[in-house]
């Protein structure tokens, strides 16, 4: 399992939840539903979703969990060895930070995206580069994409498991952004197919612009930009996470401190 806290905290936590259900007398996963939350425990807000509960049944099921004795070494294989059966749960938070992006495209019809993400092996800027490549309406091989370098935006902390959502939310922003100036151009322009685009909008895939509502009448991103005389156009923004949000996130992590401090005392 992946990040020494999770590891370290969790196996703490699970080993501290089955001394008390031995203490109790009860077995550890009647122990857990007896003190299933059916609410977030910190802001007391109902889950999006959850089926734990129905984990816990079908893990009990397929595992033969019932044949499980009460009490601890009860249990051997055919070659006498003790047999332990033993269950834990465990959750990783899906966290996003703060990044920002900037995006072009050029009148040659390619585009780039800059962000100061750095890849240390878990393929950041593969996945970057097509968030990337998705956001600005092009190929690939039509994108550009620089990062790793602190002149560029900052694409926020590497950990987590939170870089890819979090930069790639400001890519995927910055690629809109840059999407809607030059939608704003062409549906200005009387000499533009889009022209009076308005509330309709446009849809941007393979390097052009596509009315919504009539797939038909549809420019290219260099017709666009040669004709408004421009070289390139940029589109920058940022992804912030929600203030409240924060808070929460700074809670769980500050109760989770305690219990892994408990359990290395």
């Amino acid at each position: 399992m992946r990040a020494p806290g999770e590891a370290t905290g969790s196996i703490a936590l699970e080993s501290a939840i089955d001394e008390m259900a031995q203490a109790c007398g009860v077995d550890p996963l009647a122990f857990r539903l007896q003190n299933y939350a059916d609410v977030e425990p910190i802001s007391g807000k109902p889950f999006s979703s959850k089926a734990l509960r129905e984990c816990y049944r079908q893990g009990a099921e397929r595992f033969g969990w019932s044949k499980r004795p009460l009490a601890p070494r009860q249990m051997r294989d055919e070659n006498g060895f003790l047999v332990g059966w033993g269950m834990g749960t465990a959750t990783f938070p899906a966290l996003m930070f703060a990044a920002e992006a900037r995006a072009v495209i050029r009148r040659d019809g390619s585009g780039a995206m800059e962000t100061g993400a750095h890849d240390m092996g878990q393929g950041a800027w593969t996945a970057l580069a097509q968030i990337a490549a998705d956001a600005l309406g092009l190929d690939l091989e039509q994108v550009v994409f620089k990062a790793g370098t602190s002149d560029l935006p900052d694409a926020g902390i590497a950990g987590g498991s939170a870089h890819t959502a979090t930069a790639g939310s400001a890519i995927h922003n910055a690629g809109a952004a840059v999407i809607g100036k030059l939608a704003e151009l062409a549906t200005s322009d009387r000499q533009s197919p889009l022209f009076g685009a308005g509330n309709a909008g446009v849809v941007a895939r393979d390097g052009r612009l596509h009315r919504r509502d009539d797939e038909s009448r549809h420019e290219s991103y260099a017709d666009i930009l040669t004709r408004a005389g421009l070289a390139e156009i940029e589109g920058a923004r940022q992804r912030r996470r929600r203030p409240g949000r924060a808070v929460q996130l700074r809670h769980a992590c500050a109760r989770r401190g305690v219990r892994r401090g408990q359990g290395r005392s």
